[in-house]
């Protein structure tokens, strides 16, 4: 019984999250993952694994890369018009 509690919340956080970074690259895209990371409390990869569900749906589209400030260049994201 209590196992039903903790999936049903964790889904719940995932969708929050899902919602926090639609609604980022929606109102400051074309954003990387690494700024979505640092402009809301979720972790690198929390970012990755939700951008990377984001993508396989179709709602959101990887475009140019940004300018680097040393490593590679982030690729940027914003949201796939056709889409909406």
């Amino acid at each position: 019984m209590m196992q039903q509690g903790v999936r049903g919340s964790f889904q719940l956080m995932k969708s929050l999250n899902r919602s926090i970074i639609l609604n980022k690259i929606r109102s400051n895209g074309p954003i990387s993952r690494a700024d979505i990371a640092k402009e809301t409390t979720l972790t690198p990869p929390t970012v990755s694994n939700i951008v990377k569900e984001l993508i396989t749906s179709g709602l959101v589209i990887e475009t140019t890369q940004g300018a680097s400030s040393g490593g590679r260049k982030p690729t940027l994201l914003v949201i796939n018009a056709k889409n909406f």
